[in-house]
């Protein structure tokens, strides 16, 4: 793990996310895509989603956000030829997004982050 990332010891699959087995860190190490209750942003609007509003569990309950690319523009996560990272949200219940997100990369690495990208967590 790279120093820029964190000192945190890593994480062990299915220990990173409140829910476990259900959760996005395990169905990454295992099945390599998030699971089936993500929706990307442009889904959630098309389904009334109004990110000042807050709205996401009125108009989408039980989904969470996949974000996209993520730009790594600070090289914090590992970087390497051809590889892209992804960003979800963890741990959305209600209301406004919290600081909570999972980085996954086109490789097969992926970290979490409880604190808003302040300090990264490694997923073995």
């Amino acid at each position: 793990m790279s120093l820029l990332c964190s000192t945190l010891s890593g994480k062990t699959a299915g220990t990173a996310t409140k829910i476990g087995l259900r959760g996005a860190d395990w169905w990454l190490k295992t099945f390599r895509q998030l699971p089936g209750y993500y929706i990307t942003e442009d889904e959630a609007s098309k389904l009334g989603w109004i990110p000042i509003l807050a709205n996401l569990v009125s108009v989408a309950p039980g989904k969470m956000l996949t974000k996209g690319v993520y730009k790594n523009r600070d090289k914090r996560l590992p970087d390497a030829l051809g590889r892209i990272w992804y960003e979800a949200d963890i741990h959305y219940s209600f209301g406004y997004r919290g600081g909570e997100r999972i980085l996954y990369s086109n490789d097969g690495l992926i970290f979490v982050t409880y604190d808003h990208y302040a300090t990264f967590v490694e997923i073995v």
